[in-house]
């Protein structure tokens, strides 16, 4: 996939409700950034906070955008390697840095922060949830996810699906294989 221009990056990175929901990891190719340029001695970092602590982690260099859960939320700690959970971090600012020696952080203009979850992250989250020793339901996590975090739209054109009905069947069955889990 690719990121063509300034306008379509912005776009993609200020989402109207301040959620960005990935179905899947992605790797975007970036062209024609003038105002967002991260090549060569420049790349962009993803900063926000876990558990009190501030995270910066490098997700795009030589114009590509690496959004995987390893880029972004794959961190090493004094206690050890730890893959955080996407929905249980709020918000995510975006910066450009330049390499050292000047080593400069620049936050991007236009770019608010923002809440970048991914489906099986928010799935499994709501999988173990429990209140009295009781769990929700396949039927209830889908109705909180689907219109809120991701539209059917979104489905379809991810995965090529005809109609709001199947990208509904293939939410539940996502839902249903996580569970089972």
């Amino acid at each position: 996939k690719y990121i063509r221009s300034d306008f379509e990056f912005r776009r993609a990175f200020s989402p109207e409700n301040g959620v960005l929901t990935l179905l899947a990891e992605d790797t975007l190719i970036c062209t024609g950034l003038k105002e967002y340029r991260f090549s060569q001695d420049s790349r962009l970092i993803a900063a926000y906070h876990w558990n009190g602590i501030e995270i910066k982690q490098e997700i795009g260099h030589n114009d590509t955008l690496f959004l995987t859960r390893r880029q972004l939320f794959s961190i090493n700690t004094p206690e050890g390697h730890v893959q955080i959970n996407s929905f249980d971090v709020d918000k995510i600012s975006l910066f450009i840095a330049n390499a050292p020696p000047a080593n400069d952080i620049q936050n991007l203009p236009d770019i608010q922060p923002f809440s970048l979850y991914f489906l099986n992250d928010i799935i499994q989250y709501y999988a173990q949830v429990r209140h009295e020793g009781i769990g929700m339901d396949i039927n209830t996590v889908l109705n909180l996810i689907m219109p809120g975090l991701i539209g059917s739209r979104q489905i379809q054109r991810e995965f090529g699906l005809l109609n709001e009905e199947e990208a509904r069947q293939w939410l539940e069955t996502r839902i249903k294989n996580i569970f089972s889990k």
